[in-house]
């Protein structure tokens, strides 16, 4: 892998799991995604239009999945109805490496060596291994809807990944994909909320979610341009230990507990990012 490919997504997963917490920190999460997916749009677009331009090429691309993207965050939502945060999310990032090396396969043409999957299967496994507890007991619905969840993420990255190759504007697709899926998004929240619900979330923590805001679409980005130049499947492995640096913000700043299961989750995907840095 490319090492700039991997850096990128290693940034990206920091990014990503630092606007995640912001986000587990909110009181309602639906709204506090459409205010950053709305807010990260109003920050950027003035001036990257001006840079790069509407890209407008890959118009079906944005609309395609930004529909995906509203289908992600229900099936998110009803997989958290049904299970734990702990359980739904690592189930979630976990699927979707797998998802995405089987759609950049057929939809992208990229070709990947048996040394490259098998450090892919180790960073899910041990990403599903770092939260997902054998004692616990977990509802079989809410692990399905993770799953779904991942289908999701794996349909709406290999989409963006072949928008952005074929328009080379990572940070303008980003920008118009937030605008885009947050009015998609915010229909589906004003169904059991009102404006000033909807609004609520800007009023509260102003400036924790326009960090989060500036924080996911710049992740994002880095994710799509690291697919410019590396198979989206790697990108989408590195991209997902973002669960590790989750866990590691618990355990620093929630005072979570960081056990030998966690640990050695860790290390392996530590070993993975390693062997794919390598190959």
């Amino acid at each position: 892998m490319a090492t700039i490919a991997l850096a990128l997504a290693l940034l990206a997963a920091l990014l990503h799991a630092t606007w995640n917490f912001i986000l587990k920190e909110s009181a309602d999460r639906l709204a506090t995604v459409v205010a950053i997916a709305f807010l990260g749009f109003v920050l950027y677009a003035p001036w990257i239009y001006v840079i790069e331009g509407f890209p407008a090429s890959v118009g079906w691309h944005l609309t395609l999945s930004s529909v995906v993207h509203v289908l992600y965050f229900a099936a998110l939502a009803a997989a958290y109805g049904h299970t734990d945060f702990s359980v739904a999310y690592p189930v979630a990032r976990g699927a979707a490496p797998a998802l995405v090396a089987v759609g950049g396969w057929i939809f992208l043409g990229d070709r990947l060596g048996a040394d490259q999957i098998g450090a892919i299967a180790l960073i899910v496994a041990a990403i599903v291994w770092i939260s997902w507890s054998p004692r616990r007991s977990i509802d079989r619905t809410g692990v399905r809807w993770a799953l779904l969840t991942g289908v999701a993420i794996s349909v709406y990255t290999v989409i963006d990944a072949a928008a952005v190759r074929s328009s080379g504007g990572a940070l303008s697709y980003s920008v118009s994909l937030a605008g885009i899926s947050g009015l998609g998004l915010a229909w589906l929240a004003l169904r059991n909320r009102d404006l000033a619900g909807l609004l609520a979330p800007v009023r509260q923590r102003p400036v924790a979610v326009t960090v989060a805001a500036a924080l996911n679409i710049g992740a994002y980005a880095l994710v799509l341009f690291a697919a410019t130049r590396a198979p989206v499947a790697l990108v989408s492995a590195v991209r997902e230990t973002s669960v590790v640096f989750g866990a590691l913000a618990g355990v620093l700043l929630l005072n979570e507990p960081f056990g030998r299961r966690r640990l050695a989750g860790a290390a392996a995907v530590a070993v993975g990012i390693i062997s794919l840095g390598l190959i």
